[in-house]
């Protein structure tokens, strides 16, 4: 039987060109595709059965600013490859998300991109791989996978806030989340205690609220406390946003009385009336090295060879963070 690498060694091309101009791709020219069908059909290369061109995306949501910009750059790299998408959402569910991956199956798509739930990762993982499709997943930390997987490091992420809160004299540094957002509170209590700063629970509100009513609510509670932290990290920047909110209103002036960073450096960062500093969470390179990996799966099964790609978040600094003040006892 005639395979790609046969017809690869043949022409002198590699086996993906030959696997994308019997696919009619549109990066291959209609010269090297006649080229490659004539000298396949030539050799008695039987195709297999025509690949699907849709691609299944499987994330949590499309309301906040992070997700709703990972599948825009998805849809873009896919379209531009002549892949279409197919996205379901699931709540941040793991009987959700289970049920997506076979849906996805039973549709038939050539591949899928999986924004993974932490919690049940191995059981997900053991999914993807019976259904024996292409899958790229999406993670927050780094594991033990025999699938693509690309993550973004949670820990570098708080460690760059942490230190430079640090690095402006901060030693009082409190937190405010949501629940779905436990690995980067996680990290916060670890990077605080590898670097010798008192951790104060008093410091840390979490809740089940999102964005900036989460945020909003967080701070209003973090107000009540006897003693305040003089910087906050807050667990993305929609938090930090209605963070900000509530302590305008209690009299507090960031940065001079509270300093605040958020994480994901959203658009918005640049456009409030406090700029806010901003720990990137790199969703545009998210978005085109999963395509790049599942799409070097889903053309040359025989060549690929598994990844695990860490993307690396960066500090951008803006006006919401200063050195603290020495303040009065509160009254």
């Amino acid at each position: 039987m005639v395979k790609l690498k046969d017809i690869a060694l043949k022409t002198g091309l590699n086996i993906s060109t030959v696997s994308r101009a019997l696919l009619d791709r549109p990066d291959i020219s209609d010269k090297t595709r006649r080229r490659v069908k004539r000298i396949a059909a030539e050799m008695g290369y039987t195709p297999k059965r025509s690949k699907p061109n849709f691609i299944g995306i499987i994330v949590p949501e499309v309301t906040s600013q992070y997700y709703s910009g990972l599948v825009h750059i998805l849809e873009e790299n896919l379209s531009a490859k002549g892949y279409s998408m197919i996205h379901m959402l699931t709540g941040f569910s793991p009987k959700r998300t289970e049920e997506a991956v076979k849906k996805m199956h039973q549709l038939g798509v050539a591949g899928i991109i999986i924004s993974e739930v932490p919690s049940e990762r191995d059981k997900l993982q053991e999914i993807a791989i019976k259904i024996d499709v292409p899958v790229v997943m999406l993670s927050e930390v780094r594991s033990v996978s025999s699938l693509d997987l690309i993550y973004i490091d949670q820990y570098r992420i708080i460690s760059l806030a942490v230190e430079h809160l640090m690095s402006l004299g901060h030693r009082k540094i409190g937190y405010i989340g949501e629940e779905l957002s436990d690995v980067r509170y996680k990290a916060y209590v670890e990077i605080l205690k590898q670097h010798g700063i008192p951790f104060d629970q008093s410091f840390v509100k979490i809740g089940t609220e999102r964005f900036e009513k989460g945020g909003y609510l967080r701070a209003k509670e973090l107000l009540e406390e006897p003693d305040l932290p003089s910087a906050v990290i807050a667990s993305y920047d929609q938090i930090a946003i209605g963070a900000i909110k509530a302590f305008t209103e209690a009299g507090l002036k960031v940065p001079r009385d509270m300093s605040i960073i958020g994480v994901d450096n959203i658009i918005t960062d640049d456009y409030m009336h406090i700029r806010l500093t901003s720990i990137t969470n790199p969703v545009e390179q998210l978005g085109i090295v999963s395509v790049k990996l599942l799409l070097s799966n889903i053309d040359d099964p025989e060549s690929h060879v598994v990844q695990h790609v860490a993307l690396q978040s960066e500090l951008v600094l803006r006006e919401s963070t200063a050195p603290p003040r020495v303040k009065k006892n509160r009254k």
